[in-house]
C-alpha cells in the first residue's frame, strides 16, 4: 500500500496556489491555505497558545494560607495558618475560625466535608478534625498525645464476612520512638474510622512516611524516608490502605529527595524532587506514568528561579501547585497545564504563603479494598521466589548455591526523651533452597531487614526495611524490586512446606553489640602481650575505666569497621583475604596486604566467635546501650 502524501502545489508563490486551485481537489487546498491566515478560524491554527483556566472558570478552591512573617522564606512553618475557601469571584472565607493554626485540608468524595489538621492553642498537639462545609461545625477525630497531620479520606475497606464496607481516613502520626539515625521522632501512616475508633498502623518504616495520596486503584502513594550508607533520601512508595503489599514506586530514577506525589487526570503521577532536602519540601516537578512507573521517569520544566510544592489534580491535564522563589519568598498559587507547560497565577499576596490547594468539589471514589488483616493474629508470612533475581547486580556473579542462608533482622526504635539510633537484633537465620526460595513466619508490624548470606556467613545483600501485617501472606523477590522483573509464578521449593517460624518473644531475640558480645572475644583472643595490648600495637585494647569505649574507638579510628562485613578490614583479617564482591563500589581498589588474625602461632577463633563478629559487622557494628563512661 502506498502512503498518502499531503497535497503540495507545484510552482512557487501565489502563482502556484492559483494553478493548484484548478486541479482535482484544488479548491479545498486553496480554502485551507486561506484559513491559515485567519487567527482562530481553525482550532489550534494561528490561535494563541492555550492557557490554564482561570479561577473564575473552574469554581471554588480550598487552600491553606500561612503568614510570611511566621514562615519566612519557605513554607515549612504553619503557625497561625488558616484554611480558606476561595470562590470563583476571588472572595475569601476563613473556614478554620476558632483554631490557633490549621492546615492540610482534604475534601471528601462528595465535596460536602473537609478533613484538616488543627490545634486550638499553640501548646497543643495537632489533631485531625472534620468540618461540615454546610453548617461550619467541626468535630475532632483523633485525640493523640503527639502531632497528627496530613489527613486523607479513603475508599472503603471490607472483609468477606463483614456486613458492609466501612469508611476510614488516613493520617501521618508522630510517634514516641526515634528514627533510625536517632535524629528525630518517627512519623508513620495510620488508618482510623471516621468516628475515631480502631486506629491501625499502616506503615512500619523506622524513619518518616509523609505526603499520602490515594490513587484511583486504591493504593496509597507517599514519600518514604530511608537512611543508607550515603545518608538519607526520600523516595516514592505505594501501599494498600490496610498496610499490605508495601513496594517502591518509581524505582530510583530522579533526584534524591522526592515528595508530595499526586495523580493527574492524564495518567501522570507528578511529584516534587530536589537534590538536597528543603525545609518545606519544595523542589522541581517530575513525573512517571502510572502504567509503568519504574520505566517512565521524566522532569517537568518549570519557571526558572522558582521551586514548586503541593501539587494537586485540577483538570484533565492540569495541576494546582504552589511555587516560591528559590531564594525564599512568598509562595503563590498557580494553575499548571501539563500539556503546554503554561501557568496562570491564581493567588498571590506577599503577606501570605498560599499552599495545599484543592478543588472544592465532589470526585470519584477510588477502588475499595478487601483486607485479610486480622488483628487477632500477631504474625504474618513472607516468602521469596528467587533470591538470585533480587538484584540486577548479581547477574552471573553468583553461581547457584552461593546463597546459603537468609538472616532476618528486627529493627528496634529507641524511645524515651534521649535521642538514640535504631537498635537491631536477630530474629534468626533460615536455609535458602536450591532454587533461591525461602518461606518464613515473622512478627507482624515489626520493621525487618533480610540479608542473604554466603558460606562464610557474610551478607551478600541487604534489603531495606519491610514488614508484614497480621495474617498477611506476602511474596517478594528482594529489595523493593521492579515489578517487571517478577519471575514466573512457580511452585518453588520453600512454599511446598510450612513456613519456618521466627517468632521468639522479644526477650529471647538475640542482640549482638560490641560491649556485650564482641569485646569479650577480643579480650580473650587478642590481649596477649604480643598482640594488641602493647604500646606498639596498630590498635589497642583499652584498659581501666571505659575499656569498652576506648577499644571501640580504636577500631573505628583505623577504619576497621564498615557495613557490610565483607568491606570491613576487620573481616579481612579474620579470613586472611579480601572477601569483597564484584558489585562493591571499592572493589576496583587493590586491597592492602592482609595479615590473618589471630596469627598462626596463636589459638584460632572458634567458628561461633568468628560468626558473631561477622554478624555484628553486618548489623552495622553497634556499640550497645550504655553511658559514655562504661
Amino acid at each position: 500500500m502506498k502512503r498518502a502524501r499531503p497535497y503540495r502545489a507545484r510552482g512557487g508563490g501565489s502563482k502556484g496556489l492559483w494553478k493548484a486551485a484548478f486541479t482535482p481537489g484544488g479548491w479545498r487546498a486553496l480554502v485551507i491555505a486561506a484559513l491559515c491566515f485567519i487567527p482562530g478560524a481553525v482550532p489550534g491554527w494561528g490561535a494563541p497558545p492555550p492557557v490554564p483556566p482561570t479561577l473564575a472558570e473552574v469554581g471554588p478552591l480550598v487552600v491553606t494560607r500561612t503568614p510570611t512573617a511566621v514562615g519566612g522564606g519557605d513554607c515549612a512553618a504553619f503557625d497561625r495558618a488558616e484554611i480558606v475557601r476561595v470562590d470563583a469571584d476571588g472572595s475569601l472565607t476563613v473556614l478554620s475560625r476558632g483554631f490557633e493554626s490549621a492546615a492540610d485540608p482534604a475534601v471528601s468524595h462528595d465535596g460536602r466535608r473537609l478533613l484538616f489538621a488543627g490545634r486550638r492553642g499553640a501548646a497543643e498537639a495537632w489533631q485531625i478534625w472534620e468540618l461540615d462545609l454546610e453548617s461550619g461545625a467541626a468535630r475532632p477525630i483523633t485525640r493523640e498525645a503527639l502531632d497528627c497531620r496530613s489527613p486523607l479520606y479513603l475508599s472503603r475497606l471490607f472483609t468477606l464476612d463483614s456486613p458492609e464496607p466501612w469508611a476510614t481516613m488516613l493520617y501521618v502520626g508522630a510517634e514516641a520512638t526515634w528514627n533510625e539515625a536517632g535524629t528525630d521522632r518517627i512519623r508513620s501512616l495510620f488508618n482510623v474510622k471516621l468516628d475515631g475508633q480502631e486506629r491501625r498502623r499502616v506503615t512500619v518504616n523506622p524513619a518518616d512516611d509523609l505526603d499520602p495520596f490515594q490513587a484511583w486503584d486504591g493504593r496509597i502513594l507517599y514519600s518514604s524516608r530511608h537512611f543508607g550508607p550515603g545518608g538519607a533520601d526520600s523516595r516514592l512508595f505505594a501501599v494498600n490502605l490496610d498496610g499490605t503489599d508495601y513496594a517502591r514506586y518509581g524505582a530510583e530514577a530522579g533526584r534524591r529527595f522526592q515528595r508530595m506525589p499526586c495523580m493527574a487526570g492524564n495518567g501522570l503521577v507528578v511529584f516534587v524532587e530536589s537534590d538536597e532536602p528543603t525545609p518545606d519540601g519544595a523542589g522541581l516537578l517530575a513525573a512517571v506514568d502510572e502504567a509503568r512507573p519504574h520505566r517512565t521517569y521524566r522532569t517537568i520544566p518549570g519557571e526558572p528561579g522558582w521551586l514548586y510544592l503541593h501539587p494537586a489534580p485540577w483538570m484533565a491535564s492540569g495541576l494546582l501547585v504552589s511555587r516560591r522563589p528559590a531564594g525564599g519568598g512568598p509562595a503563590r498559587l498557580v494553575g499548571r497545564d501539563l500539556d503546554t507547560a503554561a501557568e496562570t497565577v491564581l493567588l498571590d499576596d506577599p503577606a501570605w504563603h498560599w499552599v495545599q490547594a484543592q478543588p472544592l468539589r465532589g470526585r470519584s471514589r477510588p477502588d475499595g479494598r478487601s483486607t485479610v488483616v486480622n488483628l487477632d493474629y500477631t504474625t504474618g508470612v513472607l516468602f521469596g521466589l528467587n533470591c538470585y533475581d533480587a538484584d540486577e547486580r548479581f547477574g552471573a556473579s553468583l553461581a547457584p548455591g552461593t546463597i546459603r542462608r537468609l538472616r532476618v533482622i528486627e529493627g528496634v526504635p529507641a524511645d524515651g526523651d534521649r535521642p538514640a539510633p535504631l537498635g537491631r537484633r536477630l530474629l534468626g537465620e533460615v536455609p535458602v533452597e536450591a532454587d533461591g526460595s525461602f518461606n518464613i513466619e515473622v512478627p507482624a508490624d515489626v520493621p525487618i531487614e533480610l540479608q542473604t548470606v554466603d558460606e562464610d556467613g557474610l551478607a551478600l545483600a541487604t534489603c531495606g526495611w519491610i514488614w508484614v501485617k497480621q495474617r498477611e501472606n506476602r511474596g517478594c523477590i528482594g529489595c523493593h524490586e521492579d515489578p517487571e522483573r517478577t519471575p514466573e509464578n512457580l511452585f518453588v521449593k520453600a512454599v511446598q512446606r510450612p513456613p519456618v517460624r521466627l517468632t521468639l518473644p522479644p526477650e529471647r531475640r538475640r542482640e549482638v553489640s560490641f560491649r556485650d558480645t564482641i569485646l569479650p572475644i577480643l579480650e580473650k583472643r587478642c590481649s596477649g602481650v604480643e598482640c594488641h595490648s602493647g604500646s606498639d600495637a596498630g590498635w589497642q585494647l583499652g584498659s581501666g575505666p571505659g575499656t569498652a569505649r576506648k577499644t571501640f574507638r580504636s577500631l573505628a579510628g583505623r577504619s576497621e569497621l564498615s557495613r557490610p562485613a565483607r568491606t570491613s578490614r576487620l573481616a579481612w583479617h579474620l579470613f586472611g583475604r579480601d572477601p569483597r564482591r564484584s558489585w562493591d563500589s571499592a572493589r576496583s581498589m587493590p586491597a592492602p596486604v592482609i595479615k590473618r588474625m589471630p596469627p598462626a602461632e596463636a589459638a584460632p577463633l572458634e567458628a561461633g566467635e568468628r560468626r558473631r563478629i561477622i554478624e555484628w559487622l553486618d548489623l552495622g557494628a553497634p556499640y550497645g546501650a550504655g553511658d559514655e563512661g562504661d
